[in-house]
């Protein structure tokens, strides 16, 4: 399979779920495409680690968003000399920028400029993703996602936010590990926060990501920053994470 740069060939894709390797050169990270066809919305899913886009259970949330019409592109936050030492994540003004770059590269192809853009920050990268997506020159994204990671919010981080956002927590499995977004009960509109029944994290348990996938798909359906649906009944959001 070849790996296809979004920043030299801004030419059309075919419309495919099948994800296709994409290297974005003036951000320095590389990630997968896909969108089907009929897509108005894409979900960028920022791992902390390359690592992070092989898990299985996030490419099964793909494969259904896929199939509820939402393109999906995963990369992973560090380039590749960061990869090879196990750097921590770079500074917000750098994450910002590599950010803006994929943005723009994403603005400039012809598979992907007219897609709204929800900014997905996976587990460790939940709170850079949420500092980074209130800098200036990141207006291109439409909604935040701040998935299964430790996030502030405490009523003046919350008050920073710019774009509608979504926080989704499940239980974790280690005595004294702390919960993901432990202590808020709510969050004003137009965010929203959804703590589930299910351990997540450090193994997550039977229909984990499926109850994660349910709340992404109903999330992203458009327009992005309205409020949203309920999802069915056996996918449960709580006011309280115990």
């Amino acid at each position: 399979m070849s790996t296809a740069s979004l920043d030299r060939s801004p030419s059309a894709m075919p419309g495919s779920p099948s994800p296709q390797p994409v290297v974005f050169a003036h951000a320095g990270l590389a990630g997968e495409l896909a969108v089907p066809d009929g897509s108005s919305t894409l979900a960028l899913f920022a791992h902390a680690t390359a690592a992070g886009r092989d898990h299985p259970g996030y490419r099964f949330m793909g494969d259904v968003l896929h199939a509820n019409g939402v393109a999906t592109l995963s990369i992973g936050l560090r380039n590749a000399e960061e990869e090879a030492i196990c750097a921590p994540l770079a500074s917000t003004p750098e994450l910002a920028q590599r950010l803006k770059a994929v943005l723009g590269c994403l603005a400039a192809h012809g598979a992907t400029r007219h897609l709204q853009v929800a900014l997905v920050g996976v587990n460790q990268a939940a709170a850079p993703c949420a500092i980074a997506a209130r800098q200036p020159g990141l207006e291109a994204i439409g909604s935040v996602v701040l998935l299964d990671g430790r996030v502030d919010l405490n009523d003046a981080e919350v008050a920073a936010w710019r774009r509608p956002t979504l926080c989704i927590a499940g239980r974790h499995g280690i005595a004294l590990s702390g919960q993901p977004l432990a202590g808020a009960r709510s969050l004003p509109p137009p965010h929203r926060l959804v703590k589930l029944r299910m351990q997540t994290q450090p193994l997550a348990s039977a229909g984990a990501f499926q109850a994660m996938a349910c709340h992404l798909a109903t999330w992203l359906q458009p327009p992005c920053a309205t409020p949203h649906e309920a999802v069915p009944a056996d996918v449960t959001e709580l006011a309280s994470a115990q």
